[in-house]
């Protein structure tokens, strides 16, 4: 399918395309609406009776007119070029409403469009000349299609502005604006057998002007495709939006190249049973630390986002996203998230099949973090320096820049306080009998919980201080929390002269 300023649709290898405009009014306008199934019945038009419908007849004759001596005259909407072998046949198209509308409801479908266009290109113009503008009011192109798998990648003309084929491997394929036009296959397989409804939306995204560009989606079955060469409403990757490739921002004809079969192809403003889907709400819960956009649109916690809305998700300094999750909601971003990964921002698409809750947690980093510090601080525990970090006001910068004007605080876990960074042995009892001797180790200056150290507390002792302080096994100490120390039996053998560090 293809869509060109002037030949608005190109389908290829039986391809088909559609498209429509979705309006405030509430009954489509059609711009095309070919059934291929109209009665026998002569019908008298402006220009002379419309010839009936029937198996066998060459596209170019379908809804031309008659002259007075039964002769087909110009104008018709089918253009095909000599050779073209495209005619209405006798065949009931078998599709399974289970899986949504089709493009028109009721009648009775007695004929479709077998295409063999013979390497010609086959155009319906709109009817009365129409030339929608897609970047004012969307426009839709419809219609029921058989898909003939391309052997080869065909070569589109660079005016056109969308179109799609099935290649070899029975994959759709998309051909859309960037690098001058691109096919991608969307990954999305076609049976060959079977019938499907194929919808194409030609719009815009964004202001035309500021930002904005004319884009189109592709529909299957009333399920839009994504891929990774698409975008979402905020032009981030992999969405259902693609680029339109041709230039001109209208639409004036739908083309058909190769062999394939199509039946109620309609042109209109709308499209049934896909241009007013129901917005399916999601509300949204999470703390302080956690804040949400829709697009650029803040969230407050309790508000709701619409499945298919873009949102993005930041957390406070030291929290990282543990997870976004709801009853049967998936949100595309999850792989990243967890406890230990420090992902401090995403952004992702959240699918529900119902309107439900989606709580977004967030948590203190755990686990190893570096510190910018040289060793043995170049690596800390992530819970311990988030917690310092949170209760006294440092962001990640401020430890990056000055962390270790700060690290003797960090360890003993009180706050920034240059003056009061060391530890003091406030006494020291003897036991000659035990031959021990019990230190009794405070913070200088300050209060220190020895319970909630980040650091260990370390003795080092020495026989001579000339001979200099060696580290001595102290096995665990008592803290006494009420008066802010802790006291630590050292055998004196070890030496004489004793210092307590936490480190």
């Amino acid at each position: 399918m293809n869509l060109t300023s002037k030949r608005l649709l190109q389908f290829f290898a039986g391809c088909v395309g559609v498209c429509a405009f979705s309006a405030s009014a509430a009954d489509p306008y059609f711009y095309v609406k070919d059934t291929f199934d109209e009665s026998s019945v002569i019908y008298y038009t402006a220009s002379g009776p419309e010839v009936p419908a029937s198996s066998g007849m060459a596209i170019n004759h379908y809804k031309a007119t008659l002259n007075g001596s039964a002769d087909i005259v110009a104008p018709t909407n089918w253009a095909a070029a000599a050779g073209d072998a495209s005619m209405l046949s006798n065949v009931v198209v078998s599709f399974d409403t289970a899986t949504g509308k089709r493009p028109l409801d009721g009648g009775t479908r007695v004929n479709v469009l077998n295409l063999e266009t013979e390497g010609q290109t086959l155009t319906r113009t709109l009817d009365n000349g129409a030339t929608p503008n897609f970047s004012v009011n969307d426009v839709y192109v419809d219609t029921m299609i058989k898909f003939t798998p391309s052997e080869d990648t065909p070569t589109i003309d660079p005016t056109v502005k969308a179109a799609v084929f099935v290649n070899v491997s029975s994959n759709l394929v998309v051909y859309h604006g960037g690098n001058g036009g691109e096919s991608t296959d969307v990954s999305y397989a076609i049976d060959p057998t079977q019938w499907y409804r194929l919808t194409i939306l030609m719009s815009k995204l964004g202001e035309m002007g500021n930002g904005g560009a004319t884009m189109f989606k592709v529909y299957v079955n009333n399920n839009q495709i994504s891929s990774s060469e698409g975008v979402d409403q905020d032009f981030n990757p992999n969405g259902p939006w693609f680029f339109v490739a041709g230039g001109g921002l209208t639409l004036s004809s739908v083309a058909f190249q190769g062999t394939g079969m199509i039946d109620e192809l309609v042109v209109a403003d709308q499209a049934n049973g896909i241009t007013t889907p129901t917005s399916v709400l999601l509300t949204l819960t999470f703390d302080s630390t956690v804040t949400v956009l829709d697009g650029t649109t803040p969230v407050s916690t309790g508000g709701t986002v619409a499945v298919g809305d873009t949102i993005h998700i930041s957390t406070a300094d030291w929290y990282e996203l543990i997870s976004v999750v709801g009853t049967d909601v998936t949100y595309s971003d999850s792989a990243r998230l967890g406890a230990g990964q420090r992902v401090m921002t995403s952004s992702g698409t959240l699918a529900a099949g119902a309107a439900t809750a989606v709580t977004i947690t967030a948590a203190q980093f755990t686990g190893p973090q570096t510190t910018g510090l040289g060793a043995p601080y170049d690596v800390v525990d992530g819970a311990k320096l988030s917690a310092w970090a949170v209760a006294n006001h440092k962001t990640i910068q401020n430890m990056l820049d000055d962390g270790s004007k700060w690290l003797d605080e960090y360890l003993l876990n009180i706050a920034p306080n240059d003056a009061a960074t060391k530890l003091a042995i406030t006494d020291i009892v003897i036991d000659p009998v035990a031959e021990t001797a019990t230190i009794t180790v405070t913070g200088a200056g300050v209060a220190v919980d020895f319970t909630k150290l980040n650091g260990t507390l370390v003795v080092y002792t020495a026989t001579t201080l000339a001979g200099g302080f060696h580290e001595t096994a102290i096995g665990n100490y008592t803290p006494h929390p009420a008066n802010g120390s802790a006291t630590v039996v050292v055998k004196y053998a070890a030496g004489s002269f004793i210092k307590a560090v936490v480190k």
